[in-house]
């Protein structure tokens, strides 16, 4: 019995000794895996804080679209097209000639206006020439009227000193009526002459616009492109009746590429202009470009839009705005992509610290 009885007690301490290191080796267990979770919070929270400092620093938005100026191409005249120089999609240089408008009817208008200035010009000529010799008239009768005066004095001497007869000195007066009046139909029909003078001389001022007008408007019949770039959404065809204004074709130029950015009213505090930006298309994933930063709108999209929203009527929901911002791309670094297309995709990070 008391053997049975130490047997069990050796036994139990034994048992109690194999207990221990169980124990401990648990306690080191449940300290690691707090350990791990804290760091793992600890570098979540550490991660979380560098993410809210970089987007502060760093903006981004993938609300922007690659722009540029689009020309919508017309003709200031109406007529049909003759020659076509272009296709759809196809790359031209700023003055090449794109197409031309039949150029008869304007060939004939210029050479009409030219026929009419010459015509008024003829006119001027022939009234200066009368002019001249009325002006020859008047001298004529000037020196006819002088002799006049000086007959008529000298009778009127005589016949006070009983010399001459009276029906001389009346003869006498009447030719120096005659010669006044002849004086005096002289400077009159050179004052006519000068208002034709004047009037013809406002239509030659005339004739000369109209031959202005009809050089610029048979100018007009070719259509040159007014910048380097692309020509898209083109449907001429020779024969096509053109009417004047009429939009034809557009033409994207591609010596200026931009993004309209929207950024969020929350990333726009730390933002200026002339900042530096880096562009990511997703087009070309894997091509970055640089850019700067050149202006910011005044307003939110949603103000300048056509129906922009009333807030102070029925339910309101708040809604982060967005600002359009212009990022101008560096035209050296457009060559890095095979082409840019306006109204391509494409995430926008702005360099707050630039």
């Amino acid at each position: 019995m008391t053997e049975q009885t130490t047997e069990i007690s050796n036994k139990t301490e034994t048992d109690n000794q194999n207990k221990v290191p169980i124990a401990k080796n648990a306690g080191a267990k449940a300290w690691k895996k707090y350990a791990i979770l804290g760091i793992v919070i600890l570098l979540c929270v550490i991660g979380f804080y560098a993410y809210v400092k970089y987007t502060e620093i760093y903006p981004s938005t993938d609300d922007a679209y690659v722009n540029a100026d689009v020309i919508h191409m017309s003709a200031q005249v109406t007529g049909k097209l003759d020659k076509l120089y272009i296709s759809n999609n196809q790359e031209v240089k700023k003055g090449e000639l794109l197409f031309t408008i039949e150029p008869q009817s304007f060939e004939y208008e210029l050479a009409k206006a030219k026929a009419d200035l010459t015509l008024a010009q003829e006119e001027v000529a022939a009234i200066k020439d009368s002019i001249n010799l009325q002006e020859a008239k008047l001298k004529q009768a000037q020196a006819q009227k002088f002799v006049a005066e000086q007959k008529e004095a000298r009778i009127a001497k005589l016949v006070a000193q009983g010399m001459v007869s009276k029906e001389d000195a009346d003869e006498a007066k009447g030719d120096l009526e005659v010669a006044n009046a002849n004086v005096n139909a002289a400077f009159a029909s050179i004052a006519q002459e000068q208002k034709q003078l004047t009037l013809q001389q406002s239509k030659i001022a005339a004739a000369k616009a109209d031959v202005s007008t009809a050089a610029l408007n048979l100018s007009y019949t070719k259509i040159y492109a007014s910048t380097s770039g692309f020509v898209t959404n083109f449907t001429l065809r020779p024969g096509s009746l053109i009417t004047q204004n009429q939009n034809l074709f557009v033409l994207v130029s591609n010596e200026a590429y931009w993004l309209d950015a929207n950024f969020k009213e929350t990333q726009m505090s730390r933002m200026k202009v002339g900042q530096k930006a880096s562009v990511i298309l997703d087009m070309y994933p894997n091509v970055t470009l640089h850019g700067t930063v050149q202006s910011i709108s005044e307003g939110s999209g949603s103000v300048f839009s056509l129906l922009p929203p009333e807030n102070a009527s029925g339910n309101w929901v708040k809604v982060v705005q967005r600002f359009p911002v212009k990022v101008v791309l560096d035209q050296s670094e457009v060559n890095k992509v095979p082409r840019l297309r306006v109204g391509a995709s494409a995430t926008v990070e702005v360099d707050t610290n630039s």
